[in-house]
């Protein structure tokens, strides 16, 4: 599949507002990705998807949430901040979505939570570039904010939140590797070369020799 030519067609859309990212991003980009990479997996991207924890992303598949919002929202860093931590202290971002996503559970205990934490991620995209959130392993330990989502976690825990921003081209390529995804897994260097199959058209060795860079 060319990248370069779903960039190509979904750039040629006239965006209006927010919900026009959100259309055609699934008719131009994530179906198409879905179709060639995943089709067995295909009915699993809900839009609007209600979480039982708290809140309502765009969109989500298997563990990965989305926010949209309109074009170029994310030129402002004010812009981006929402999207990952939320408009105000009620609004949710992908740090939310994440943590409702994960289906935790009341009777979990710690090492639960920390793993279905780190399998989550987050994905915001405004039609020029994409925001790639998680939480990673850390080795101190620290307070999850759990002030918008109906989760209790009583203890600091060994893991951290990060988000980085890429430009279209590198994020559809992270994207189209996260859509390949048959059961859910983590934002890893490791995870994501495990999904590529090394007699398809990615370069392996080379893609995932990028990935140590790409993706930290």
């Amino acid at each position: 599949m060319n990248l370069n030519e779903l960039e190509a067609k979904f750039k040629k859309n006239t965006f209006n507002n927010e919900d026009d990212i959100k259309i055609y991003f699934h008719s131009d980009i994530v179906k198409p990705l879905l179709e060639e990479l995943n089709p067995e997996m295909a009915g699993q991207y809900h839009s609007e998807d209600v979480l039982k924890a708290g809140g309502r992303t765009d969109a989500t598949f298997q563990n990965i949430s989305f926010e949209f919002k309109k074009e170029g929202y994310f030129d402002k860093v004010s812009g981006i901040k929402e999207a990952v931590y939320g408009r105000d202290r009620t609004d949710h971002g992908l740090h939310d979505y994440i943590l409702s996503n994960a289906g935790i559970n009341v009777n979990d205990k710690i090492d639960v939570i920390v793993k279905k934490i780190l399998s989550g991620i987050g994905v915001g995209f405004d039609g020029k570039q994409f925001i790639f959130a998680r939480f990673i392993p850390s080795t101190q330990k620290n307070v999850v904010n759990t002030s918008k989502v109906k989760i209790d976690i009583n203890e600091a825990i060994n893991i951290d939140f990060i988000y980085e921003v890429k430009d279209f081209s590198k994020g559809i390529k992270r994207l189209a590797l996260l859509l390949k995804q048959t059961d859910k897994i983590s934002l890893s260097k490791q995870m994501l070369c495990a999904v590529i199959n090394p007699k398809s058209d990615w370069d392996y060795p080379k893609v995932c020799v990028n990935l140590q860079t790409d993706v930290r």
